[in-house]
């Protein structure tokens, strides 16, 4: 009964790629994609990178990698048609998005530090503590940053780095702190093969909150650009396994 329920759930995940594809009848063209770091475990883009290669073959695709404002200017002016990115607070006249994520960020720790297992924490409660952060351009280190600036706070920031995992890493160590978004500090919890990390809540008036959207050309929902629209209704469809 349950093998038979599952093929009939992969029979329909792979018409429904098919029609995708029937849909959109895209046989030549590009795909001009961006996104910020750390897009895991929000949305695997390898993995639908992979999918839309199989579905539409005959389509070049074009990724990169920068900070919000960057990602965001380039689709506006035409150099990508899709960017994952963290929209921002009032975005330019003809731009479209679809949220992805919309969550709290947490305080992250090692597991022997005085704030493991805290709750309600005040941005004040930290401004003695050392900080790891990303570098400017990342949207995470500008989101804590400005809700430190709003609170009229400071913080000491003595290490800044380029990627989640590192970030995370010395946080575990001791080095210092960090805040990131729930469910990057939920993931590294369950990930055995580094140092166990705690984790500590902020009071929710004074807790930064993490949006992750596609922005594209368009209107407040559908891109404009065929190939962008392609993608994004791949996206909404189940993993097929081959």
């Amino acid at each position: 009964m349950l093998f038979a329920q599952a093929r009939r759930v992969l029979a329909a995940a792979r018409d429904a790629r098919h029609a995708v594809t029937q849909v959109h009848g895209l046989a030549r063209g590009r795909l001009s994609i961006g996104a910020i770091h750390g897009l895991a475990p929000y949305v695997d883009l390898p993995a639908t990178l992979g999918r839309f290669r199989a579905a539409f073959g005959g389509i070049d695709i074009h990724l990169t990698l920068d900070g919000s404002r960057a990602l965001i200017d380039e689709v506006r002016e035409g150099r990508l048609d899709l960017a994952f990115t963290q929209p921002s607070d009032s975005p330019p006249d003809g731009l479209g998005s679809q949220m992805f994520a919309c969550e709290g960020m947490v305080v992250v720790c090692a597991t022997h530090h005085r704030l493991a297992g805290a709750n309600g924490l005040k941005l004040a409660d930290l401004c003695e503590e050392t900080f790891a952060d990303l570098r400017p351009e990342w949207s995470v280190r500008r989101l804590v940053d400005r809700s430190f600036a709003a609170a009229g706070l400071q913080r000491q920031i003595s290490f800044e780095v380029n990627d989640m995992p590192m970030l995370l890493e010395l946080a575990a160590q001791g080095l210092a702190i960090t805040i990131v978004p729930e469910s990057v500090a939920s993931a590294r919890v369950r990930d055995t093969r580094g140092a166990p990390i705690a984790t500590a809540t902020l009071r929710e008036a004074e807790e930064p909150c993490w949006e992750l959207a596609a922005v594209f050309k368009g209107s407040a929902a559908e891109p404009l650009v065929p190939v962008a629209r392609a993608f994004l209704d791949l996206l909404k469809l189940p993993a097929v396994a081959t």
